[in-house]
């Protein structure tokens, strides 16, 4: 599981310059329509890393289209957090091309890497339409437990954005999590 901290942390200004981003297994899942948005979604450490107890981790997501965005986290053991939009931050509609933080930058959570380790996976989720409200506990960090399997959430959001003749877009990241002791 990554731990959502929104406890201790330390402010450090800096400036930097990212050029390119490579593709953390990003995988864009089979669309049940041709009015398709593709997104992008990135790791700040590139292509096939293996994330240790305790790295605190960035990705970034790009859409070709203008789009509402949902992004949800799922960690090893199987939960489902709805982390955009968030009771933090309800903005989550993005521009084509630009690239986004999960976390945003200015956010005052980040991606601490605990356990339960293994497989976990970034979802994000695109549409022309605003989504519905899905179904959750809210969390003391913000986010959602969603209470719904995943593939009932996939198919609820893909028939809302055909029903609304919308484009829509899915994908996902796969992140490897692992001890720091062997």
């Amino acid at each position: 599981m990554t731990k959502l901290s929104t406890t201790a942390f330390t402010y450090v200004m800096f400036t930097y310059v990212i050029i390119v981003f490579p593709l953390v297994h990003a995988t864009p899942e089979p669309d049940s329509h041709q009015r398709h948005i593709n997104i992008d979604i990135t790791s700040h450490l590139g292509d096939n890393q293996i994330y240790t107890e305790g790295d605190v981790i960035s990705l970034y997501v790009s859409l070709d289209r203008d789009a509402f965005v949902l992004i949800f986290y799922q960690d090893a053991g199987g939960n489902l957090n709805q982390i955009i939009p968030n009771k933090l931050s309800s903005d989550h509609f993005f521009r084509a091309g630009d690239f986004f933080s999960v976390p945003n930058l200015n956010s005052p959570f980040k991606f601490t890497i605990s356990e339960p380790f293994g497989t976990e996976y970034l979802w994000a989720f695109a549409s022309n339409k605003s989504f519905p409200t899905l179904r959750g506990i809210p969390l003391k960090n913000g986010f959602i437990l969603l209470k719904d399997r995943l593939d009932t959430i996939r198919k609820l959001l893909q028939l809302h954005a055909k029903n609304e003749n919308g484009y829509f877009g899915q994908a996902k990241a796969i992140i490897t999590t692992k001890s720091a002791t062997p």
